[in-house]
Parts: C-alpha cells; sequence; structure tokens
C-alpha cells in the first residue's frame, strides 16, 4: 500500500489487473466500470466496487525490524 502495486482480482467473467496507487488506505473503494452484475435487456452490467484492505505483519524478523524502524523515524523527521 505504502509504495502501491498491481493485484489480479476476479470478476464474474474474467479477472482484472487493478493498479492501487501509492499511499491507498485500507478501506478505500474502487470501482472498475461495466464488471459488475449484467443488467437485463439492453443496459450494460454495472460497475464492480472492491475495497482494499492491508494486512499488516504479525511478526518480523530483526532486519524487517530494524527497516521498518528506519522508515518511521524517515516519516516522523519528514513531518516535523
Amino acid at each position: 500500500a505504502i509504495l502501491g502495486t498491481t493485484v489480479e482480482v476476479a470478476t464474474l467473467d474474467e479477472p482484472v489487473t487493478l493498479k492501487i496507487p501509492a499511499g491507498t488506505q485500507g478501506g478505500t473503494t474502487m470501482r472498475v466500470r461495466g464488471r459488475g452484475v449484467p443488467a437485463a435487456g439492453k443496459h450494460p452490467a454495472g460497475d464492480l466496487l472492491i475495497t482494499v484492505d492491508v494486512h499488516i505483519p504479525k511478526k518480523l524478523n530483526k532486519e524487517q525490524r530494524t527497516l521498518v524502524e528506519r522508515l518511521a523515524s524517515a516519516l516522523h523527521e519528514e513531518v516535523g
């Protein structure tokens, strides 16, 4: 979520690739136009809404913890 990424998302017909912009917060809802429930008759399919769920690791090894602490320190210095 910090760096942004792309993810493959299942839809009703075929998977789509969704770009998650850098800095996206958990709980953000994104729209994929025309990939939702098909409508009756001549109406196009609706939009598919996707909510971003950010997972935080429960355990870090020593190197990972050091890197996260360095990032936190650098972000804190930026804010002031």
